[in-house]
């Protein structure tokens, strides 16, 4: 039993980690005519402030992990050919973009959750390091923000790509 045909097809980050020229040839035989793909996930950091509390966070990483943890537990290096690039090299050529900043605000529970969800720093990697990871992540952002609330700007990017 097939598909019927799909009206959108939403993708995150993950886009970058795919083989895209195949993801993009098959989503064109389960993508009706008129109906395209969105790529939405953060943009380019250059239009927002750093937050200091990254630093912390990036501090205690180092430090329970090791140095070079995010090339180590990371996701590979971004792919040689640019994502634009490659949607016009695909059935959905036609690509528009909006951008936009969005603020969070998290609090410390959120906020070391959120460091859980990553690749470099997941339960799995940090594995009996866990208690330790969280009890100093938690100490020293408490030091940084005693009332337990973080902000953060992030660059939002919405790229919609169709057939021409």
């Amino acid at each position: 039993m097939g598909l019927p045909p799909l009206h959108l097809c939403t993708m995150g980050k993950s886009f970058q980690w795919m083989n895209r020229t195949q993801v993009l040839a098959d989503l064109d035989t389960l993508i009706r005519p008129g109906a395209g793909i969105a790529l939405v996930s953060t943009g380019p950091r250059n239009s927002t402030v750093r937050p200091a509390w990254l630093d912390i966070i990036e501090s205690v990483c180092t430090n329970v992990i090791g140095p070079g943890y995010r090339q180590e537990h990371g996701p590979v290096a971004h792919p040689a050919e640019g994502r634009d690039d490659t949607l016009r090299r695909s059935p959905f050529s036609r690509i528009e973009t909006a951008r936009w900043d969005q603020t969070f605000t998290r609090t410390l529970d959120e906020l070391v959750g959120l460091q859980y969800s990553f690749s470099y720093s997941s339960p799995a990697v940090l594995g009996t390091r866990q208690t330790a990871f969280d009890e100093h992540l938690r100490r020293e952002l408490t030091v940084f923000s005693p009332n337990g609330t973080f902000e953060n700007t992030v660059p939002i990017e919405a790229v919609i790509a169709t057939r021409p």
